[in-house]
C-alpha cells in the first residue's frame, strides 16, 4: 500500500499517545519514549490488519491483496468499507480490544 501520512496514520498516532498516557509511562528518556511509541504503533497496526483480514469475504481476498500491493490508502479504505459490513465497528472493536490487552498487561 502506498502511504505517507494519512488521516489513518494520525488516528493511530493519537491512539498510541493516549495509551502511553493511560499506562502512566513517565520519566523515560525522550528517545526511549519515541521507540516505545514506534513499537506500540506497529503492534496496533498489526492487530488492526489481522482483524480486518478476518472479515474480508474469501471471494474478495485476491482483490484486497492487489490493492494492498498497488493501491492508495484511500482505495484500500473504500474497498474495505464496501467489502466489510460495519467496517467502522470492526475497526473500533480492534482498537478497544488492543487497549484492554495493553492496559491490563
Amino acid at each position: 500500500m502506498n502511504s505517507n501520512s494519512s488521516p489513518v496514520d494520525a488516528m493511530l498516532d493519537e491512539f498510541v499517545d493516549r495509551l502511553i498516557k493511560e499506562k502512566n509511562i513517565a520519566n523515560v528518556l525522550p528517545e526511549v519514549l519515541e521507540q516505545m511509541k514506534k513499537d506500540l504503533r506497529e503492534r496496533v497496526d498489526d492487530r488492526i490488519n489481522v482483524g480486518i483480514v478476518k472479515y474480508v469475504p474469501p471471494d474478495k481476498l485476491a482483490n484486497f491483496e492487489k490493492l494492498l500491493d498497488n493501491g492508495t490508502d484511500a482505495e484500500v479504505q473504500a474497498f474495505l468499507a464496501g467489502a466489510i459490513p460495519d467496517f467502522s465497528e470492526v475497526i473500533a472493536k480492534e482498537f478497544l480490544d488492543f487497549r484492554t490487552t495493553y492496559l491490563h498487561a
